[in-house]
């Protein structure tokens, strides 16, 4: 990290008191930032090599054994607007509506628990939820503008307030460390910083084009639920790191689809909107890898070209492909799942559909008679009817128990 002069903290008039509290938490902030550098583990990365070219068409019930609806009920008062993050417990769904800033608590009913909704300036609330995290009985919120971590029961109730200096995104509290998404901040030496007992250290480079480009990720820090790496996926790059249960880098990927890569050159020359667009989509070319959910021992990677071709591809715990699919027929229930994948759980994978869309895909779905009686979609949509024309998502579960 650039270290900074020491000459420019120095003042030559007296200070008020306001003043002193901002030079000090300067003087720790650059503290900090000094004493943060660059990993050299000599981890090598590796490179997967996936031909999009081959990708076919499959059966839904190869790799998953049923199907389950889930009506997410919205509050008239407290209005679901924009979901984007989602995690799955036991007995919740927890979702970050980023327009509101608020997170909503839901029982498996599709009934609100709770919301935690204190958005303010004062020293129990929030400016902002950059991200947030279920860790045992409790969730951890971080908030990077207001430079703190918030920890919440699931009822709602304030916990505890941590003091977070560091401006950064995603995180992931473990067991005696912290990693942190540095969201392109030049100020890092590294894409991902760790914090263990106090010592900073960050890992993979960021080429200058990419600094403060601002791209969140939908998952954030993937926790494998059967052998507690913790993974990231980098944006931009295809990259994924991959930390050990204790947080040391344990491996680095990058995934490679051949003609249809974005190479960091094209990337940092095309930097109009529209001419970009242009150009992804006359070649085909995968932007950003979507997602990457545990599944079994590995992995399920959803990619989309930009041409509109969409594909569900299968990795071992090497993160080698092992299958990869162009199109998914849903022959466990007919229903067309015409969507990405949105979450996980240790044995699910999780669709979500806003309001009005589900309706739209059963009913286009029920014209070309792929719709299989007495199956739970069938027993869903009757039950639910009439608040599936109102304004209520759908989740959807896809089981893969066996797996």
């Amino acid at each position: 990290m650039e270290n900074i002069n020491d000459e420019k903290l120095i003042v030559e008039f007296p200070l008020s008191w306001k003043f002193k509290k901002a030079l000090l938490f300067i003087i720790v902030i650059v503290a900090m930032l000094m004493g943060c550098k660059q990993n050299k583990t000599g981890i090598h990365e590796e490179v997967r090599n996936i031909d999009l070219d081959i990708s076919y068409k499959g059966k839904l019930s190869k790799f998953y054994d049923d199907i389950d609806y889930f009506l997410i009920k919205s509050s008239p008062n407290f209005p679901l607007i924009n979901p984007y993050k989602t995690i799955v417990t036991d007995a919740h769904f927890l979702f970050l509506d980023i327009f509101q800033n608020f997170i909503f608590i839901y029982n498996k009913n599709g009934e609100i628990s709770a919301i935690i909704k204190d958005l303010g300036e004062g020293p129990d609330q929030f400016r902002s939820i950059d991200d947030f995290q279920v860790k045992e009985e409790s969730i951890w919120i971080k908030d990077a503008i207001g430079r703190k971590t918030l920890v919440y029961d699931f009822a709602g109730n304030l916990l505890d307030v941590k003091k977070n200096d560091l401006l950064l995104s995603d995180i992931f509290i473990g067991n005696g460390f912290e990693l942190y998404y540095s969201h392109n901040d030049p100020e890092f030496d590294g894409r991902i910083i760790k914090n263990k007992n106090g010592k900073y250290e960050a890992y993979v480079s960021m080429e200058t084009w990419m600094q403060k480009t601002l791209i969140k990720s939908l998952t954030g820090f993937i926790s494998h639920p059967r052998t507690g790496t913790v993974s990231y996926l980098l944006p931009m790059s295809y990259q994924l790191v991959e930390f050990d249960p204790n947080g040391d880098l344990e491996n680095m990927y990058r995934f490679d689809f051949g003609q249809y890569t974005f190479k960091p050159e094209q990337r940092e020359l095309l930097t109009d909107f529209e001419e970009r667009s242009r150009f992804l989509q006359s070649t085909s070319i995968v932007d950003n890898i979507f997602s990457i959910h545990p599944f079994g021992d590995g992995y399920m990677m959803y990619v989309m070209q930009q041409s509109g071709e969409k594909h569900f591809i299968w990795l071992d715990e090497n993160k080698e492909p092992i299958a990869q699919y162009r199109e998914l027929e849903n022959d466990i229930d007919g229903l067309l799942l015409n969507i990405p994948p949105w979450t996980y759980s240790s044995t699910g994978t999780y669709f979500l559909f806003y309001p009005g869309k589900f309706l739209e895909a059963y009913n286009s779905s029920l014209i070309k008679g792929q719709i299989v009686q007495n199956s739970n979609l069938q027993n869903f949509v009757e039950k639910n009817m009439g608040e599936l024309k109102d304004e209520n998502f759908v989740l959807v579960r896809l089981s893969h128990g066996k797996n």
